[in-house]
């Protein structure tokens, strides 16, 4: 179970993909360059180039969603968040991206983006 639904939210990032994955050997190698593609894009749309963390309410993420690809519509980018929350994504080298479901103190819903880097961690 937990397998198909890591499946599922790699192929909401690979819809944001702008890469032309077509060349690759496999479909899951395809799907996993394809999903780190839209990772980046939705690390970017986030934070920016070098932001570190941020919080967006979801209905700002479900529009930003639409705008970077990864949903069609307002509603279905509200549908996506709880799939891609509480998990942790790859992009680039050594870089991740984090995001956490957060309330605001009205009790609106929004999600915590988290950049980081593990090169450091290696020298």
């Amino acid at each position: 179970m937990e397998q198909k639904q890591e499946n599922a939210s790699l192929s909401y990032f690979a819809r944001a993909s702008r890469l032309n994955a077509q060349i690759f050997a496999t479909d899951k190698e395809r799907l996993n360059l394809e999903a780190e593609s839209g990772v980046k894009r939705l690390k970017r749309a986030t934070l920016g180039l070098c932001g570190i963390q941020t919080v967006k309410l979801n209905d700002d993420l479900a529009n930003l969603l639409v705008q970077i690809g990864m949903a069609t519509s307002h509603d279905e980018g509200l549908q996506i968040i709880p799939e891609i929350t509480g998990n942790t994504y790859h992009y680039g080298n050594m870089n991740y991206l984090r995001v956490e479901e957060v309330k605001d103190k009205a009790g609106r819903k929004g999600c915590r983006f988290s950049a980081y880097s593990c090169s450091g961690l290696m020298s």
